[in-house]
């Protein structure tokens, strides 16, 4: 593979004070920041009376259902983009009171879950629909409780979790693909636990619980994919539970959340980095402030909310970037009316997807955020500097699902002297 000699660009020691310290060891002195961000707010629909926003893709469509006025509980699916607005996605065959749709791949693919028609509307089965808007219903017809779709690629994988009591109980991870559900290694094949995260090779993240012959349970977090080895880890102390990837990056870096048993407060929520090797707590989590952590990109920027344990209105949506824990609400400038309060989902090329309330009625709405920022900003921290370059170098080469998608700069499928003249022409001198 070829890489960058650097003598052949001239001009680079004349342009950039720092430069020769940064190509050397990347250890410029660098200004610390964040940038600000642009916001598009989806309209609440008329005639309904809740929205819930679920997920959204790199074409900027956003899925999720809303339920119609009159209190009743009837739900439909819905995608969403600014140009077409809100479109009704069609009940799957044979009809449905109620369906949802809670994820959609890169390609637009959407998946979700909906009522089986003539069964009591506590069974739900998978519901998937392709971009043209057609739909399946993903057997077996008669599940036995409900699913909970985590995650759904253009290949046609799903993944999430069935559960087999009525009130959520005994869940166990699923993956169909190619027709089928697969055939789950040991443990998670007869554990109970969650997939609650995919990523774009395959790789599937979640949790396994099981039992000790002395009535304790033991909880794992698991990553797998099929053709390789189980991936089990007991990552945390006893005193958090239910440890979960529930984000993964293609390079297998996650968002991992879990619960901490508190005495005398109780459960509280708690995000960590996992770099590979390690955890990095993301705070804070100081007193009854916990945080529950919903996304990673391939920067490593994770999103979530975080929670007040005695007081529900101090909590705020965060974005957690380069080890810096920040307010979402202080990067963007959005009418009166309108208030963050999570962070649900961040794309590669730095777009947020938060839910919102609509003010004073609390009526629940989606806002893209775009960082305010130039492409040659890798890391989307508002300075071209010495930790973009050494994103773009270490992502060299032809683009592949492993290439940090901001470092092909021009956008032309190669990650070379091209992208790297530019980011250079943008350097920010730091003093």
């Amino acid at each position: 593979m070829y890489k960058p000699h650097f003598k052949s660009f001239g001009w680079i020691s004349r342009t950039l004070p720092c430069f020769a310290t940064a190509t050397a060891n990347l250890a410029c002195s660098l200004a610390s920041g964040q940038c600000g961000y642009d916001a598009v707010i989806m309209p609440f629909p008329s005639g309904y009376s809740t929205v819930q926003v679920q997920d959204f893709n790199e074409a900027g469509t956003v899925v999720g259902f809303r339920r119609i006025q009159g209190g009743s509980l009837l739900k439909s699916a819905f995608r969403w983009d600014p140009e077409s607005g809100y479109v009704t996605l069609p009940p799957p065959p044979g009809g449905a009171q109620e369906w949802t749709a809670t994820r959609i791949s890169l390609g637009g693919y959407i998946a979700g879950d909906a009522d089986v028609s003539g069964i009591s509307s506590q069974y739900h089965q998978i519901v998937a629909w392709d971009p043209r808007d057609q739909v399946t219903l993903v057997p077996p017809q008669i599940p036995p409780f409900g699913y909970e779709v985590k995650g759904i690629l253009d290949d046609g994988t799903i993944v999430g979790s069935v559960v087999s009591g009525p009130r959520g109980q005994y869940p166990r991870p699923f993956c169909w693909r190619d027709g089928s559900f697969a055939r789950l290694p040991e443990p998670i094949a007869s554990q109970d636990g969650k997939f609650q995260s995919l990523n774009d090779l395959g790789w599937m993240g979640g949790y396994t619980s099981s039992t000790t012959p002395r009535g304790e349970t033991t909880y794992s977090s698991v990553l797998w994919r099929e053709g390789s080895e189980l991936i089990s880890l007991s990552l945390l102390p006893p005193q958090f539970i239910v440890p979960g990837f529930s984000a993964l990056t293609n390079d297998l870096r996650a968002c991992l959340t879990a619960r901490e048993v508190i005495p005398g407060i109780g459960q509280a929520s708690r995000t960590f980095f996992w770099s590979g090797s390690q955890l990095v707590p993301v705070g804070p989590h100081e007193g009854p402030l916990w945080t529950t952590g919903s996304d990673i990109n391939d920067l490593g920027q994770i999103v979530g909310y975080t929670s007040n344990l005695q007081d529900s209105s101090a909590g705020y949506p965060f974005l957690w970037n380069d080890g810096t824990f920040m307010n979402l609400r202080s990067l963007v400038t959005l009418p009166a009316n309108v208030m963050l309060w999570a962070g649900g989902r961040v794309l590669n090329d730095g777009r947020i997807l938060c839910l919102a309330w609509f003010l004073p009625n609390f009526n629940v709405t989606g806002v893209i955020l775009t960082p305010n920022t130039t492409a040659e900003d890798v890391n989307v921290d508002c300075h071209v500097d010495a930790k973009d370059l050494a994103i773009l170098l270490g992502s060299w080469g032809t683009v592949t699902p492993l290439t940090v998608t901001r470092a092909d700069v021009d956008h032309d499928g190669e990650v070379g002297p091209f992208d790297l003249a530019a980011l250079l022409t943008a350097w920010t001198v730091v003093p």
